[in-house]
């Protein structure tokens, strides 16, 4: 007889903060089609609640330690731009798609004696990843290789500067696509 997966032979208490998200979403859009049976909607209910437990709780030890909002700011920020939120115990990993061990940004949820939001920051990856940018861009936005003590100003200015990143990237694919098109052979009527 097959098994069935069950909550328990899930290990959300490992899994990473945007697969929990990811999952959390699948089994919602399960629950509002009625496409499954009454005992899978339980399981998969279980497992949902299971999910968003180990995703609120890494942003509520940083709620609890006093640096909620700013923690958020770089989260929702890492978000936006579609990063990697990958967690370990007390701090969030920020990493590429395409490469989920390697760091752009970490943040802890633990702030220095002064209450300000510790992390490290990887301006050389930035670079590796996001192939329009280069290390020397990435350094005059976002600063040097180093570890992060953010005041609240100072995340707001990490914030926008990955903004600011993030649409010169966009930028600069949406000019290759024009020049691929113009290139590419024109379609005359």
């Amino acid at each position: 007889m097959p098994t069935e997966k069950t909550e328990s032979s899930v290990n959300v208490a490992e899994m990473a903060f945007e697969k929990a998200m990811q999952e959390l979403e699948r089994i919602v859009g399960e629950l509002e089609k009625g496409s499954v049976s009454l005992d899978e909607s339980v399981r998969l209910y279980a497992l949902g609640k299971a999910l968003q437990e180990r995703c609120e709780k890494l942003l509520a030890d940083a709620e609890a330690n006093g640096i909620g909002p700013e923690f958020r700011k770089l989260t929702d920020a890492a978000e936006r731009h579609g990063l990697y939120l990958r967690p370990w115990k007390r701090s969030l990993m920020i990493t590429p798609q395409a490469n989920r061990s390697r760091m752009l940004y970490t943040l802890e949820t633990r702030p220095t004696r002064a209450g300000e939001l510790r992390g490290w920051l990887a301006p050389e990856a930035f670079a590796e990843f996001f192939p329009p940018l280069t290390e020397e861009e990435v350094t005059r936005e976002l600063g040097q290789s180093r570890r992060l003590m953010l005041s609240a100003n100072g995340v707001d200015r990490l914030a926008e500067g990955l903004d600011r990143l993030f649409a010169r990237i966009l930028s600069s694919v949406e000019r290759s696509e024009e020049d691929r098109g113009e290139d590419g052979g024109e379609h005359a009527a």
